[in-house]
């Protein structure tokens, strides 16, 4: 049964004039209205591509692909009748392609007079890179979904406003849709593959936390150097004992067992994730990596110029491959018709998961940090286009790389780092797997960028598969280990 919302936005119950098809490699039902068209220049398809994934797998159906619209019918006949009979919005994708191509602006224009015959705004324009003098003059007075400094900000505008306006909707076949997607541009095959995750498994946490209280109130110089976390002046979370020279008076102790229960206010299991977040932090500075500001939940490292590996930096692929990257270099990235010399350092975001995955878990995302040629800080405010420059070929395999490269640096090249010396927790070199089914096949890739996508945190999505079935699947995983 499905799980859609069984009217469209003016509340009347939809019709059902049999099973066609909609162009995308799919057969869905004939109710009109309930797709979504996505308007936009060749030159855009990555975004389009990535687009139509995120929406497919919240379950919407989308209609985007213009060379599979009914086979070999009439292409502008085809567009006419699927905007008029069959979608209930069209996103137009707005940038420097689409502003001088005339097919999407007749569609656009197309899109404004159904909406003024419907008087509901049928047309949704998605501003991907436009300034306001550059936007179409006709669009000027609607309401524009920003996409310009962040996409994953966009999408999330665009699937509040989907829901406000009552989109029909289907997450029970998410995972039918996306794969549909995929499967249109002959990437899925139906073997299993070993699909490689940015998560580090982390061995052996201490069996019991420790609980120490002075009887004065102890200042942080006396601690420092210590792992722990405070509650208050004169208490302290911590695996190991303090310092000797923390407070005049040797601390009272109270011990407990790990796991997700309460002392008063204090969730253990949170002082936990806090404990092994700084004990990798240490682990980070040892290892000569410079420290970016943090969040609640978590870390920011890079590898800065005066590293030994900057130029080079050698590791082993999960796969046991020697291989080797530079994680230091320089781009020029164009900026309003000006070049720029920018110095990029990989760069990597980590936080602790306890339970999530079913057992405890070290998530590395890779990303870049950006500074001058000399090393002083860039303005911020370009760097999601610094990015895309730097990353416009980093398909699943430098992302794998990156992930490994990272794991390895930490590890110092061992099977496993210890957390700290007085501790037997160890973090895995090799990020974990799952076996997916159905699976990519890489070599069917015709042009970049088929995935642009972080594989890593779009990885569900990426196999056709819902976030909570992958979650049940890595627990299954971890547990077996």
């Amino acid at each position: 049964m499905r799980t859609a919302n069984p009217e469209h936005a003016d509340g009347s119950a939809p019709e059902n004039h049999g099973a066609d098809g909609d162009g995308g490699g799919r057969p869905v039902s004939a109710t009109p209205r309930e797709n979504l068209f996505i308007s936009y220049a060749t030159a855009d398809v990555s975004f389009v591509r990535w687009l139509a994934l995120k929406l497919s797998a919240c379950g919407y159906r989308v209609w985007w692909d213009r060379e599979q619209l009914h086979g070999g019918a009439s292409f502008p006949t085809d567009i006419d009748v699927a905007l008029k009979t069959r979608t209930f919005r069209m996103l137009a994708v707005l940038s420097h392609y689409s502003s001088r191509k005339p097919s999407p602006e007749a569609e656009r224009s197309l899109a404004l007079a159904i909406g003024k015959e419907r008087d509901e705004p049928f047309l949704v324009p998605l501003n991907l890179e436009l300034k306001p003098p550059e936007l179409p003059w006709n669009l000027t007075n609607l309401t524009f979904v920003p996409f310009m400094d962040s996409w994953t900000v966009g999408l999330r505008q665009l699937l509040d406003d989907l829901r406000s306006a009552c989109a029909p909707c289907y997450p029970s076949e998410s995972a039918e849709l996306v794969r549909a997607n995929l499967s249109r541009a002959t990437f899925v095959t139906d073997a299993p593959e070993d699909v490689w995750l940015n998560l580090f498994h982390i061995n052996d946490l201490p069996l019991g936390i420790s609980r120490y209280e002075w009887d004065q109130d102890v200042a942080d110089d006396a601690l420092a150097g210590w792992v722990h976390l405070r509650e208050g002046p004169r208490a302290c979370w911590a695996f190991e004992p303090p310092p000797g020279s923390a407070g005049t008076r040797r601390p009272e102790r109270d011990q407990y067992a790990l796991g997700p229960s309460r002392i008063g206010d204090v969730n253990l299991n949170h002082v936990t994730s806090s404990l092994v977040r700084q004990y990798v932090e240490v682990r980070c500075r040892t290892r000569g990596l410079a420290e970016l500001p943090r969040t609640r939940s978590t870390s920011a490292f890079y590898f800065p110029d005066t590293l030994p590996v900057a130029a080079r930096l050698p590791f082993r692929l999960p796969t046991g491959r020697a291989t080797w990257l530079q994680p230091v270099g320089t781009r020029r990235v164009w900026h309003r018709k000006q070049p720029e010399q920018v110095r990029y350092h990989l760069a990597f975001h980590f936080k602790v998961e306890l339970r999530r995955f079913g057992a405890p878990a070290l998530q590395i995302r890779p990303t870049v940090h950006f500074t001058t040629a000399t090393g002083r800080p860039v303005d911020s405010a370009r760097n999601v286009r610094r990015a895309k420059a730097v990353r416009r070929a980093w398909f699943n395999d430098k992302w794998l790389a990156r992930v490994a490269a990272i794991g390895s640096y930490l590890a110092d090249d061992v099977d496993g780092w210890k957390l700290h010396p007085a501790l037997a927790t160890t973090i895995s070199r090799v990020p974990l797997a799952m076996t997916s089914s159905p699976s990519l096949d890489e070599t069917a890739r015709a042009a970049p960028p088929a995935f642009q996508s972080v594989f890593m945190s779009s990885m569900y999505t990426a196999c056709a598969l819902p976030l909570p079935q992958v979650t049940a699947l890595l627990k299954s995983e971890l547990t077996a280990r």
